[in-house]
């Protein structure tokens, strides 16, 4: 599958004040095993360069991938950006799949799906094992409700699956690129 994983910019001062760019760790270490798993993985980094929205988006077009992976290490702050990004990325590729992580998600799975129709799946806690685990799913059309670690919406309801199992080796999981 071609996955496209975004990492938007946001206002956040720990974002500006090093004047060092901070690498989207996570959306790193979910993207190798995408990879592994025989998945074409692409990164736009929005924040490195503060890239505007409508500039994202004419990228995240001109990808045309199958699915949208978007999460941010500042997932709060970065929350409202997310959810303005994907509403342009629904309106211009409805048939992308997009899938959201990260620790705000997490936690506000229902509020988001329940507000965000555009957002198809939230991958709650680490998603190394899960993202490639559900793009398989996403990909054969098995059950979401399989798959531990996820919130999504079923019948119109928001739902989730059992906590995926905290990984106990992370050196088992390669950091991409």
């Amino acid at each position: 599958m071609r996955i496209l994983t975004v990492n938007v910019p946001h206002p956040a001062i720990g974002s500006r004040a090093s004047r060092e760019h901070l690498p989207p760790l996570s959306l790193l270490a979910v993207a190798g095993p995408l990879i592994d798993a025989g998945h074409k993985v692409k990164l736009i980094d929005g924040e490195l360069d503060a890239l505007p929205l409508d500039e994202i988006a004419r990228r995240c077009m001109d990808a045309a991938p199958e699915a949208v992976v978007l999460g941010h290490s500042g997932s709060t702050s970065a929350h409202p950006i997310v959810a303005d990004l994907t509403r342009r990325l629904r309106e211009a590729m409805p048939r992308v799949l997009i899938v959201y992580g990260g620790i705000f998600p997490t936690y506000h799975w229902r509020e988001i799906l329940d507000a965000e129709p555009q957002i198809d799946v939230i991958v709650r806690g680490e998603g190394e094992e899960t993202a490639p685990r559900l793009i398989t799913a996403l990909q054969s059309g098995s059950p979401l409700a399989a798959i531990e670690g996820i919130a999504f919406r079923d019948g119109g309801e928001a739902v989730t699956t059992r906590p995926a199992v905290m990984l106990n080796d992370l050196d088992a999981y390669r950091i991409a690129w």
